[in-house]
This record gives C-alpha cells, structure tokens and sequence, in this order.
C-alpha cells in the first residue's frame, strides 16, 4: 500500500478510527480490528501478551506491515505512513521498551521529541514540558540511564507532547512501574492529557485500573479483536462476572504490573 494511493479523505468527527484492520510483519498476528477514539477520549487496548496489541499500534504508526484495513486520523487515511511524516500530523507514540535515548541528558532528549519543530519553538516547547513535569526540571541536566523507571517513563511522553499531539499512543505505559508511579500516570497524568482535548489511545496490563478511567475498550485476544464497547460496561463485567479475566488470563482485580 503505497503513500501515494492514499488519496482518500472521510468526513469523521473522530481524532482516530481503525477499519477492518489485519496487522502483523510477514504474517497476520491480529484481524478484524475496528474501533475509534474522538478528541478528549481515552480508549484501552487489554489482552493476553502476545495477542496482537503491540502490533495494532504499531500498524498505525507504520512499524508493523497491515495487511487489510485502514487507519484514519481525522478524517484522513494514514496507512503505512512514516512516522515522522505521523508525527508531523499530531500523532505521538510511546513505545514500551527503547522509548528514550539512555545516553543524552534530559534536555537533549525533549530536543530530540522536537527535531521536527522549527527551531524558536524547540525551546518553548522544552520548557513548557519541564513545567508540566517538576521532577524533570530538577534533573534536566541528568542522563536518561540515570533517571528511576517513572521519571523515564514521564520523560518518554514528554518527548512526545514536544509536538503538541492531538493523538497519543501509549504502549504498556505501567510495565515495570512500582503501583504508586502506575496509580499517578492511570488515575492523575492520563486523564489530565485528555481533559486537554487530546485523544489518548493505551495497550495496558492493568486491565481494571485502565478500564476505570477509560471511556472505551478493545479486547484482543485469539490473533483477533474478541470485542469492544463502553469501558464502564466492561469493567462491570470484570468485576462481576470474571468474563475478561478468563479471556486474556491477566490479573484484572490489581493495578500492580508485577502482579502476574
């Protein structure tokens, strides 16, 4: 699927919508994924590892090879774009592992997050995410290596916010975070991006902690999308029922990612 067919516009009210989308590499890992988020929504991708949903967010961000479907950011088809021409469009991504560079201070990485941004803005920007987040400020000047796993993780998605994203995409944000870190990114930093107006998108382990302050949810599981719908809704059924804690065998009742 080449950049230039991709012609096609969609009217949607919708920052971000996946249609019929088959992702993997050489082979299909995931079908049949459908689902959207809108401005201001958080939407949580749950499942067992290594049910495909990685890959659903790395299909969007041109990393893993989609097969079938399409992705469209605000009512424009983005399949298999480069990620710096997605970035350009306002879409921001955090990987799970790799998501700093270890060796540079933490100055030179949210210069880094900016490298697309015409230089008088690069500045601005860096400092309005040292505001956002104190405890950056006060080791600006420390290596990425040195930083504990929430200040890597706070210094991850501000190099992403360097380009004002309309679209964030979170992958496995709470791994290997202690519960108190997990607690103030779920309940504190997600929500607050999204207040903003920001559509946030979040493959996530902590499945009851996610799905409490989400306002949709996609479960993944069996190589497809098993279901998806309102996040309230689905936490009921967790919590009642047990239904998804058989499904993607997670520890749904714990926020805690060492929890196994």
């Amino acid at each position: 699927m080449t950049a230039e067919a991709k012609t096609e516009h969609v009217t949607s009210d919708a920052v971000l919508r996946v249609e019929g989308l088959d992702a993997g590499y050489r082979e299909v890992v995931v079908s049949g994924v459908d689902f959207s988020s809108n401005a201001g929504e958080i939407v949580v991708i749950v499942g067992v590892n290594g049910a495909g949903k990685s890959t659903i967010l790395k299909a969007i961000m041109g990393e893993a090879t989609v097969h079938a479907g399409h992705v469209f950011h605000r009512g424009e088809e983005i399949t298999a774009q480069s990620a710096d021409l997605l970035a350009q469009r306002g879409i921001g991504y955090v990987p799970q592992l790799n998501d700093v560079f270890p060796g540079l201070s933490v100055t030179e990485n949210l210069r880094m997050g900016g490298y697309l941004l015409p230089r008088h803005l690069v500045h601005e920007r860096t400092e309005r995410c040292l505001e956002r987040f104190p405890q950056l400020r006060a080791k600006h000047g420390s290596s990425a290596h040195k930083l504990s796993g929430g200040e890597r993780k706070q210094l991850a998605l501000a190099r992403a916010l360097m380009t004002e994203p309309t679209l964030i995409l979170l992958d496995e944000p709470t791994s290997n975070l202690s519960p108190n870190v997990v607690e103030e990114l779920l309940f504190v930093l997600v929500p607050a991006l999204a207040a903003e107006g920001r559509s946030i998108v979040i493959v996530e382990q902590a499945v009851e902690a996610a799905l409490s302050i989400a306002d949709r949810a996609c479960l993944v599981g069996n190589g497809r999308m098993l279901r998806s719908g309102d996040a309230k809704e689905m936490l009921e059924v967790v919590t009642s029922h047990g239904l998804l804690a058989e499904s993607i065998g997670a520890d749904v009742a714990s926020p805690d990612p060492s929890v196994p």
